[in-house]
């Protein structure tokens, strides 16, 4: 049976000079070098959670779909033009509900993807304080497992999305003349398509961002808190 710290209940070792009986190492007893290697041995590396995993791999998911999104709305802004092409060059060609619905479609993914946006950066941020605090878990220093050239690179091209988010919402001239109609469609769908493709490069970088940091926590030990590479 296991001697016991006469003060506290806690496993006891012997205390140096003449003590009351056996102690813990907080009042006092001193483990042998035998029992500190068994303590650490037992110990073991602490490894993630399974919900931090889970929460990654959610996010990832999230990431993908709306890079998803953004390729579709490309594309969807890119049959705008040539619809609004078509109804200059002759104005019989196509129904102006084939138009509208064209129009309308876009409409609804610039929308969807705008909301999205801001519950995307809402995701991220709680993805990023369950990282640091697993990161802090297993003991590591949460800015070096958090500190990587793509999360840097990703919060600079935050900056003309957002501008361009608040700034969207142009409204498009009446259609009773054609040439004035393709030409706001047509800058329009240039601009749409020119901020996509930078939030497609965008989420990229956060979805290696991501993998990095999957990386360095999959295969931490408690005692590299300093080391993560």
């Amino acid at each position: 049976m296991p001697t016991l710290c006469v003060r506290c209940g806690a496993p006891g070792y012997p205390v140096a000079g003449d003590g009351p009986g056996q102690c813990c190492a907080r009042h006092g007893g001193v483990p042998s070098a035998a029992e500190v290697a068994a303590l650490v041995a037992g110990a073991g590396p602490r490894r993630p959670a399974w919900w931090w995993r889970v929460c990654t791999w959610l996010f990832v998911a999230v990431t993908v779909i709306h890079i998803g999104l953004l390729a579709v709305h490309i594309r969807v802004l890119r049959r705008a033009v040539a619809v609004a092409e078509r109804f200059v060059e002759d104005p019989g060609a196509i129904t102006h509900p084939d138009v509208a619905a064209v129009l309308d479609l876009a409409q609804l993914l610039a929308n969807v993807l705008r909301d999205g946006l801001w519950v995307y950066l809402v995701l991220f941020v709680l993805w990023f304080a369950t990282v640091g605090r697993e990161a802090t878990r297993l003991g590591h220093d949460r800015h070096a497992v958090l500190r990587h050239w793509t999360y840097h690179l990703w919060r600079i091209t935050l900056v003309p999305l957002i501008v361009a988010v608040v700034l969207a919402g142009r409204v498009l001239p009446d259609d009773a003349d054609p040439a004035a109609f393709r030409d706001a469609v047509v800058a329009a769908g240039t601009t749409a398509t020119a901020f996509n493709a930078l939030r497609i490069v965008a989420l990229t970088l956060v979805v290696g961002y991501a993998v990095v940091v999957w990386r360095r926590l999959g295969a931490t030990r408690r005692r590299g808190a300093s080391t993560v590479p």
